[in-house]
């Protein structure tokens, strides 16, 4: 649906006058003013002299048949408000017996008008009209345009022109030259009756400032363009001296309001990028494309910047696409985002390859790691303690992969549980196998050594024979986090070299530092309770709290993945409490990780100088984010 509203002014009516009973042929405007940017080409000398001479024509010839007082000294005046009312009362009968729908045309809002329904099929408009009658004023303003709006409701009744118009009549005690009192009016508009009769936002429409004081004007202009309303389009009627003279419409300038839109809508981007909400980024630019797709269908003004910006912001939302895609881990999703676009051609030399291939510069878990940053710096932490138990856990998968471990394993394409194959490692590495089971054993995870003890596969307290087991037979599911663990650290003890046995004893304690963490995230999340970064603290401190009591009552009830944990658990980042934080153990982790996977750091596009700092949890770049954000916002902030 589109709608039009205007301010309704005094150089909306034009009339044809009567001198000694005839009609004449050519329209007069009853504007006493001077109006600025009046087209007065290829007018004859005596045109030229009627325009001149106008208000005295007025003054001398209309007045006095209406019965208007008109000054004629100094100057030619005439009261726009008392001319309209004696036209209303002659041509208000239905059956007008002296002709006004002939002799009269609306002037300028006639071309508005025509324009909205021609192009537009508007059939409804809002038109602002004065009525300034107050104590200290009883019979309103000269300049009123009261009486005009029903002139001219009547006027296109008449001439079947279908069109709705809706009054809106500036409150009397509002002074029409108020531009303070007359934001809040405008304001009220858009934001309680437009609002709530036209709540859809998308809707087109069209705003013609002409007509009012200048600061109606101004006041229409800034309140529409701080409504809701995407898209809007201002209709600016030409005046024109040979047009009036011929009761013709104004030709329209049809400008839209979309280099104001797009200052708008990049400070609202530029606030979402710098949480790094590509999701509500992405939103913004579909809605700001839906809004230059519709304004592309008409032949408005600067409508090839429009359409460069249009096609400019189908690259964001592919750029945007590429960056929700790796936040959701959809791998197959980015990579179709850069086959489909070739200016997404620049970032596809960093795209991420799957797991278990060799050239893996962005592995998985660098993702997670990133990702967990991110939100922490943004307050998401429900969402933060997920993520980080998921790097956790790959962390585990991609050393597994980098020692060569996923052989020994019967596993799915997709990942699924991690299916130990017994035969095959007591086959190929019965060293490890037997590290272990003595560290399954020492760390009293009885899984595994319960499986072995129950198939007899020990001979001299060594593991030597497969699994036997009735429905799993020789296959062993790995548990959990711990089981992982010592599985990797297994490897490393039996093939690794001093650098990497280094690196993952840094990484152990790191782990341990998180292990608490992950703990507490499964508990919050299947009790469905709230947690926040100062909540973190207060859990810490709680639980550290109920194992002091437990060792004071034997009747005291103890969570022991808790008791287990908390020992060595790190703190939350900004409450500068000494030892090892949760970011700096995961800067840790991810660090060592990368230096056991024997993968070197990504490069970055934007941010190749700041590359030493690429694990720091509060410095760029962050993975592939931080490129994209860049790319981003250097597309939109390209000149026009």
């Amino acid at each position: 649906m589109t709608i039009l509203i205007a301010n309704l002014g005094t150089s909306d009516l034009t009339v044809k006058l009567k001198v000694d009973d005839i009609i004449e042929s050519g329209y007069l405007p009853i504007f006493e003013r001077e109006e600025e940017n009046i087209d007065r080409c290829q007018l004859t000398d005596a045109e030229l002299e009627l325009w001149q001479t106008r208000n005295q024509r007025i003054a001398e010839c209309l007045c006095p048949e209406l019965q208007v007082e008109a000054s004629l000294h100094p100057k030619y005046f005439f009261s726009f408000r008392e001319i309209t009312r004696k036209i209303w009362e002659d041509y208000q009968p239905e059956d007008d017996p002296n002709g006004w729908g002939d002799r009269i045309s609306p002037g300028r809002i006639l071309g508005v008008i025509q324009t909205a329904r021609t192009i537009f099929k508007v059939e409804k408009a809002y038109i602002f009209v004065t009525n300034q009658v107050t104590p200290q004023q009883p019979q309103g303003h000269h300049r009123d345009t009261y009486y005009l709006f029903p002139i001219l409701a009547k006027w296109l009744a008449q001439k079947q022109v279908d069109i709705e118009l809706i009054p809106w009549t500036i409150p009397a005690d509002i002074a029409v030259n108020d531009i303070n009192q007359l934001m809040r009016v405008y304001g009220e508009f858009f934001q309680t009756h437009f609002a709530v009769n036209h709540p859809h936002i998308n809707d087109l429409v069209l705003i013609s400032l002409k007509g009012g004081t200048g600061q109606m004007q101004t006041a229409l202009q800034m309140q529409a363009f701080s409504s809701a309303i995407q898209k809007q389009i201002f209709i600016e009627p030409k005046l024109s001296v040979r047009h009036i003279f011929k009761g013709e419409n104004s030709d329209c300038i049809l400008t839209p309001r979309w280099y104001h839109l797009k200052t708008q809508k990049y400070q609202v981007i530029q606030q979402l990028l710098q949480r790094w909400d590509f999701d509500g980024v992405r939103v913004v630019i579909k809605n700001w494309s839906e809004c230059l797709a519709t304004l592309q269908n008409y032949d408005l003004k600067d409508i090839d910047n429009i359409g460069n910006m249009y096609r400019r912001l189908q690259k964001v939302e592919q750029g945007l696409n590429l960056a929700i895609a790796y936040f959701n881990l959809d791998n197959d999703y980015a990579k179709q985002q850069v086959n489909q676009s070739d200016d997404l051609k620049i970032l596809s030399d960093y795209y991420p390859h799957p797991p278990g291939q060799e050239n893996r510069r962005f592995p998985k878990l660098l993702n997670l790691y990133t990702q967990c940053c991110l939100l922490w710096q943004t307050d998401r932490i429900a969402d933060f303690l997920t993520r980080m138990g998921s790097f956790y856990e790959e962390t585990l998968h991609e050393l597994i992969y980098a020692l060569q471990g996923d052989k020994y394993f019967d596993r799915p394409e997709k990942r699924g549980n991690w299916i130990l194959q017994t035969a095959s490692l007591l086959d190929d590495n019965q060293r490890a196998a037997q590290k272990f089971y003595e560290l399954e054993k020492a760390s009293e995870n009885w899984n595994l050594v319960n499986a072995i003890n129950r198939g007899k596969c020990l001979v001299n307290q060594r593991w030597v024979r497969p699994l036997d087991d009735r429905k799993y037979g020789d296959r062993f599911v790995l548990p959990g986090r711990p089981t992982k663990l010592n599985f990797v650290h297994a490897l490393l003890a039996t093939q690794g070299n001093k650098p990497q046995l280094d690196a993952w004893e840094e990484l152990v304690k790191a782990m341990a530092s998180l292990d608490y963490w992950c703990v507490k995230r499964n508990k919050l999340i299947h009790g469905a309770k709230g947690i926040s970064k100062e909540r973190m603290m207060e859990v810490l401190e709680e639980d550290r709290q109920m194992i002091l009591d437990s060792q004071k009552s034997r009747n005291f009830w103890v969570d022991f993945d808790i008791k287990n944990s908390i020992d060595s658990a790190s703190f939350p980042d900004g409450f500068n409490k000494s030892g090892l934080t949760i970011l700096a153990a995961m800067q840790i982790l991810c660090e060592k990780a990368i230096v056991l996977m024997e993968v070197e750091p990504p490069p970055s596009l934007f941010f190749q100088d700041k590359i030493t700092d690429y694990f720091h949890p509060f410095r760029q770049p962050y993975y592939l984010y931080s490129d994209i954000r860049e790319w981003v916002q250097q597309l939109l902030n390209q000149d026009e």
